[in-house]
């Protein structure tokens, strides 16, 4: 499957990266950013693989179980972006744009992957549960 193949060959440059002290805070204010716009909050695990069953467990809705990932896989894509920009342009952390764009990112994936009903980018950005969870 494109996700578990796409989560095998980022996970070990972000656990890499995880260790920094300075770098975590960064990883943890977005955590809790994504988990307070999606409404769904627990702790921030430092193993990836276990916060990857935390975060898309108990969901009974497939439609939102695969949302749930594709947000998980859009948040690593952010992080390993963001490292990226850091590395090789110099750019500095910004939590606020980074759990923006892990927005932008999942409202766009989820349209193309999950044949998610239609859905205004706003709509998505309030209530993305609502989002999902109407009729096609």
């Amino acid at each position: 499957m494109y996700y578990q193949r796409m989560l095998l060959s980022v996970v070990p440059s972000v656990r890499r990266w995880m260790n920094s002290q300075f770098i975590s805070f960064f990883i943890v204010s977005v955590w809790q950013g994504v988990m307070g716009w999606w409404d769904k909050f627990h702790l921030i695990l430092p193993n990836l693989f276990v916060l990857w069953e935390c975060w898309c467990g108990g969901e009974r809705n497939k439609r939102i179980h695969k949302s749930l990932r594709v947000i998980w896989n859009s948040t690593v894509w952010v992080f390993w972006k963001a490292r990226n920009d850091n590395s090789f342009n110099n750019r500095n952390f910004v939590v606020d744009e980074m759990v923006e764009d892990v927005k932008v990112l999942t409202w766009r994936w989820s349209s193309d992957r999950i044949s998610m009903p239609p859905c205004m980018f706003y709509e998505w950005c309030w209530n993305p549960r609502e989002c999902l969870t109407r009729l096609l």
